[in-house]
């Protein structure tokens, strides 16, 4: 995983929301073979005592703030990247967001094979607790697109402590 970014999707002056993606690249000299990646965003108006302690696997898979975007299934070439896994945000939230009142997190699985061990399943897993910056009505077009000191959206991923790892680190207690 490289980089989490957001995009606006934009009518006219009135957005109707963002998302942020997850960007994947294979940094190896072969394909990801049969590559899947899984992703879920998940938001939540109760403070999580220690952000970064967060474990996705408390969450209730029926909690309506619950999102499992489809999975993707394809080969990734050596050396190549590709955005997946987005996670869609509605202006209002982003204000609450802003305002600290919810919390934003993605997260999700990456499970492919390669050419040298093609009976090995590798898998990596992710978490990232999004923070959103910038100024909101900066985007609206509520005259102030583009002003002087209004500073467009950014989105930054911050690594849970939990559910990063790549492979037999996945399988150890904790990771």
């Amino acid at each position: 995983i490289t980089s989490v970014w957001l995009t606006g999707d934009v009518t006219g002056t009135k957005p109707i929301g963002w998302q942020s993606l997850i960007q994947w690249e294979n940094s190896g000299n072969t394909p990801a073979k049969d590559l899947t990646i899984s992703n879920s965003c998940w938001w939540s108006f109760m403070a999580v005592k220690d952000q970064f302690a967060f474990d996705i696997s408390t969450i209730d898979p029926n909690d309506k703030a619950l999102t499992k975007t489809p999975d993707i299934h394809l080969l990734l070439g050596p050396k190549q990247s590709l955005a997946a896994g987005p996670c869609f945000f509605d202006p209002l939230f982003l204000y609450l967001h802003q305002l600290e009142w919810i919390q934003y997190y993605t997260f999700g699985t990456a499970k492919y094979r390669d050419i040298l061990t093609p009976e090995y399943i590798h898998r990596t897993e992710y978490c990232y607790i999004l923070k959103i910056k910038g100024d909101l009505e900066s985007d609206f077009g509520a005259g102030k697109k583009n002003a002087p000191g209004t500073k467009p959206l950014t989105i930054e991923g911050y690594p849970c402590e939990k559910h990063n790892c790549a492979d037999e680190e996945c399988s150890q207690k904790g990771a």
